[in-house]
């Protein structure tokens, strides 16, 4: 009994006790008739709907009849005009576009062979729209009575089969332009004809308002007796499959060869005007007043104005070619689409859209909190709000933040009322700042493991036990906002604005996340229950918390946002996290493995209002904003009701083939130019810009579709257009040209058959191949005439020159032989200079006395080896030498005799000086030694080996009895030495010492 009574709240459920024995009988039908059924049909709530109406480029709100031709567009008639739909955009076509209509109210459609599109105005024209936008007519001019149509169907044998108002049945035969009227055998001016249809037999079938009727040869006559059928409106149905249903009266009817079948007696107040049976078999019914209803395996079902119907009568319901289901309405364009998504929000009965929190009991109802208070939803689909008294005397309901189902225990968390029990659905008891709440700003609820209730407010945690609250004052703890509260059972897990902390045992720690300089705040938590590993949704990405150690995937491993919400894993393995820009589906099996570092990058799916979301916005940061529930669907608090997610559908919606393409304008320097069916546009000479619009005719998502394009004979290279559908060239020349584009679903989906438009630009006369061939052979015959005189020329010069060379040549040998002299000249000469200049070289560089570098080429080698020294850190040592009395030495025995002595000192220096080592003559009789890498002993002991040379040396310059010695200052290179002149200085020092000090020795400083 209480699961009947839980089935008369279902939503769909609105024609009373009459209608529930209606679901029951047409389930019975169902289970006997329906062999054609396709599959399950989903749920009504998997469908998401939208209306369009003038607003969004209608012509009218009011659409009478809705068809789809082949090549994917869905038309629409109504009192203003002919609307095309691609998925994107309408294209209306009246008395004043281009093609022009003869009368823009349209009131009937019927899709044809080929392609073609069959419509009537109310003017009685029958109009045949043919691929190309080609449009052909017959009306009172062609023959057609003067009359209104009220209903068109096109024979497989090409014959057209019209209905007149107040007239009759007429056959067309286009292709020999034939006509010939029928009329009923009890022919009154009433006669309205509906929906004539040809059953598997090729017999015609034809509703009216007298009842149903039939063409037997020339004669249109009524149903036969047999069929016992209720006098008054009947009309047939062809569904997809051959199936021909009767609608007569509030009698239900299947049609199989000559034998009917009464399947159902509707409610009497029911009436029936549009029927579809779609690929599911479900059949749906249109009605003048009562919206749509929809019998499948699920029972009756409504589509009413919770589901964002108009109100009036439904025309006409189709099903397009990807299942969506099509309604014309008084209202607008109404569609039905299988989306992976569905919602529940104010349409569908909550008192408020913008919903914070959810949670489900142990019964299985849906508790939903937001701004505008409590909701319960329970199995079957009904909504009840639950009014909660608010802590002071404002008015209006509570907000709630937060939600937690125990038992038949329900604990709401609210925006700042504090903390409420609910039992059965009805408050018991309020929590507030009297009863130990510091604040009424309750955002998280958890369950501790003894059985106590934990709190989550604005200004820290706190514990409910045993009707008692307790604030969790313990050093360490937050006392800021907090946002998630998690009992693991060993401890009690806290997101906060500060971050995320840790209570057990008493004590509290707070767990670090990220650098320390950039708070993180730890917006939800999620426990893993197979392996304990903790996930915490932050304003910085997911944190994993697993055996002590910290594995953080943000936006560098893969996820497209930073900040995310509630995580929740379904039972495929997958995990489902909300955030402010759409739902995030994720393998958690591919996180765990990039938080363990075994892969980089996580592949995330993202999902919004693409794909049936009303708001793609989560809402989070208080509360379990995402909640997987018994029947493994995922739900999400969003700004714009609950959303909820089967996951085992997610495959069936996934799979869509790509869009057909259509190329629907083509506009050359500013003009529209028709476009035909087969064959190449003609374009005229000059043509300077075309423009070429196309369209991919998807009804799904026509956001998610991209183009890409192709010009051959301009650049066969293809060009991704993304979503836009237009594309211009200026300044092509003439020739051949054939446009290619293409559409897919996504980025990275399949391309789908490409749409072709060839055209040929047509060239000046002085481009055509003719004009040009000609030109080419007069300017071939030119060139060969100027040839030949130049030839005559040549020959003429030649002979000339010939004799010229002949006297030339003795001249040129004549110079040739002076030049050899010349050039002889001039090498000795060159090499006399070359000796010269080494010369000079050595010169400025060398002592010419001693034959040792001159003081010039000491400065420079110096400076270099100073600089080595400092920067590589070695040993520099610096001897300067000054020969004693040398002037007596010049003033006793002559300058010569001072030369000689001189040489004889270079030389000794030579014969002592390493290599490595630099000796020089650096002034008249001062000489200086450079040592490298010597240390200063090293220096000296070379000093002493040169001084006892000088001691050994007899009779200098060959004067009995002359010996020479020398003074010499030593200094080994120091940090204090600044530049080179410091190290000089300090030798002369040391040399001036050697000197007051006796001469004939060294000394060192």
């Amino acid at each position: 009994m209480k699961q009947s009574c839980r089935q008369c709240q279902h939503p769909g459920f609105l024609l009373g006790l009459l209608g529930q024995l209606l679901i029951k009988s047409l389930l019975l039908l169902l289970i006997s008739t329906c062999a054609y059924a396709a599959g399950t049909s989903p749920k009504l709530v998997d469908y998401s709907h939208r209306v369009w109406t003038a607003h969004d480029g209608l012509p009218h709100n009011t659409i009478l009849s809705i068809a789809q031709t082949q090549e994917g567009y869905l038309w629409l008639a109504t009192w203003e005009g002919l609307a095309r739909y691609n998925g994107s955009t309408f294209k209306v076509f009246d008395r004043n576009s281009q093609p022009a209509l003869r009368d823009s109210a349209t009131v009937v459609l019927h899709t044809g062979q080929k392609g073609v599109l069959w419509f009537a105005d109310t003017r009685g024209n029958l109009g045949r729209w043919s691929p190309g936008n080609q449009i052909r007519y017959w009306g009172k001019p062609e023959g057609l009575p003067d009359a209104g149509i009220d209903g068109i169907f096109e024979a497989a044998n090409g014959d057209v089969w019209i209905t007149f108002n107040g007239l009759g049945l007429g056959r067309l035969t286009p292709t020999a332009s034939q006509f010939k009227l029928i009329q009923p055998q009890n022919h009154t001016q009433n006669f309205v004809g509906i929906r004539p249809t040809l059953d598997r037999t090729g017999r015609l079938w034809v509703g009216s308002l007298q009842g149903l009727l039939y063409v037997e040869g020339n004669k249109l006559l009524p149903a036969p007796a047999a069929f016992n059928l209720p006098t008054g409106v009947a009309w047939p149905y062809q569904a997809p499959d051959g199936t021909i249903w009767i609608v007569a009266g509030n009698q239900l009817y299947q049609l199989n060869d000559t034998r009917l079948q009464h399947i159902h007696t509707l409610p009497p107040e029911l009436r029936v005007t549009a029927l579809l049976q779609d690929h599911y078999g479900a059949l749906w019914l249109g009605t003048e007043n009562r919206g749509i209803l929809r019998l499948s395996e699920h029972g009756l079902e409504t589509v009413g104005a919770k589901m964002g119907l108009p109100e009036g009568r439904i025309a006409s319901l189709i099903e397009d070619q990807e299942h969506n289901v099509w309604a014309a309405t008084n209202g607008g364009l109404y569609r039905l689409r299988e989306a992976l998504f569905s919602t529940v929000g104010l349409q569908t009965g909550l008192s408020n859209a913008f919903v914070r929190t959810l949670a489900e009991d142990a019964q299985h109802t849906l508790w939903l909190g937001g701004s505008g208070g409590l909701d319960a939803m329970n199995p079957v689909g009904s909504i009840r709000h639950i009014p909660l008294q608010p802590s002071t005397d404002k008015q209006g309901d509570v907000s709630v933040l937060s939600l937690l189902a125990d038992g038949h225990t329900l604990w709401v968390g609210t925006y700042g009322d504090g903390l409420y029990e609910l039992r059965n659905g009805v408050s018991v008891r309020r929590y507030g700042r009297r009863d130990g709440l510091l604040s009424n700003h309750v955002r998280a609820l958890a369950r501790a493991a003894d059985g106590s209730l934990w709190i989550g407010t604005r200004q820290g945690v706190f514990q409910l036990r045993d009707g008692v609250i307790q604030s969790l004052n313990t050093p360490g703890m937050p006392s800021t906002l907090i946002h998630a509260l998690l009992d693991s059972g060993r401890a009690l897990w806290i997101g906060a604005q500060s971050g995320l902390y840790r209570y057990a045992d008493g004590s509290a720690s707070k767990i670090p996340l990220g650098d320390a300089g950039e708070p993180i705040r730890a917006l939800a938590l999620y426990l893993n229950p197979t392996n304990r590993a903790l996930w915490v949704s932050s304003d910085r990405g997911l944190w994993r918390l697993l055996n002590q150690k910290i594995s953080h995937i943000g936006i560098e491993q893969g996820l497209p946002i930073d900040a995310v919400f509630q995580m929740a894993q379904d039972n495929d393995g997958s995990a489902w996290i909300g955030s402010n820009r759409g739902v995030l589906r994720l393998s958690y099996l591919q996180l765990r493995e990039v938080a363990n570092g075994t892969a980089p990058r996580i592949n995330a799916e993202v999902f919004d209002n693409r794909d049936g979301m009303s708001n793609a916005q989560v809402n989070g940061g208080a509360g379990t904003s995402t909640l997987l529930t018994h029947d493994g669907r995922v739900w999400f608090a969003t700004a714009e009701g609950a959303a909820s997610v089967q996951p085992q559908r997610l495959l069936h919606y996934r799979t869509q083939s790509a869009p057909a393409t259509v190329v629907e304008g083509l506009l050359v320097d500013g003009t529209d130019t028709p476009i035909p069916e087969q064959g190449s546009v003609n374009l005229p000479a000059g043509t300077r810009r075309i423009a070429i619009t196309w369209a991919g005719l998807n009804f799904v998502s026509p956001q998610s579709i991209r183009y890409r394009t192709q010009l051959e004979g301009y650049d066969n290279a293809w060009t991704a257009r993304g979503n836009q559908h237009l594309a211009e060239f200026t300044a092509l020349g003439p020739g051949h040209y054939t446009f290619r584009v293409e559409a897919s679903i996504g980025d990275h989906g399949s391309m789908g058959q490409a749409a072709v438009l060839h055209f040929q630009i047509e060239p000046f006369w002085w481009q055509r191949t003719t004009v040009q061939a000609i030109a080419l052979l007069v300017l071939l015959l030119a060139i060969w005439f100027i040839y030949r005189l130049r030839m005559r020329s040549y020959h003429r010069n030649a002979e000339r020159l010939e004799l010229l060379v002949g006297e030339r040549t003795s001249d040129l040998q004549r110079q040739t032989l002076a030049l050899q002299h010349a050039n002889e000249e001039k090498s000795t000469l060159a090499e006399r200079l070359r000796e010269q200049a080494e010369l000079f070289e050595r010169q400025a560089y060398q002592d010419a006395l001693t034959g040792l570098p001159n003081r010039r080429a000491f400065d420079t080698v110096l400076a270099r080896e100073f600089a080595n020294a400092h920067r590589n850190n070695q040993p520099l040592c610096f001897v300067a030498l000054d020969i004693d009395h040398f002037k007596r030495i010049n003033d006793t025995y002559s300058h010569a005799i001072g030369d000689l002595v001189l040489k004889t000192v270079g030389q000794l220096l030579q014969n002592v000086a390493r290599e490595s080592d630099f000796a020089a003559r650096v002034g008249g009789e001062e000489f200086a030694v450079l040592l490298n890498d010597d240390r200063i002993e090293d220096a000296q002991t070379m000093c002493e080996r040169l001084r006892e040379n000088f001691h050994a040396t007899q009779n200098w310059a060959d004067i009995e009895g002359l010996q020479v010695t020398f003074s010499a200052g030593l200094v080994r290179l120091s940090t204090g030495d600044a530049n080179p002149q410091q190290l000089m200085d300090r030798a002369d020092a040391a040399l001036y010492q050697a000197k007051r000090d006796g001469r004939d020795r060294i000394c060192t400083a």
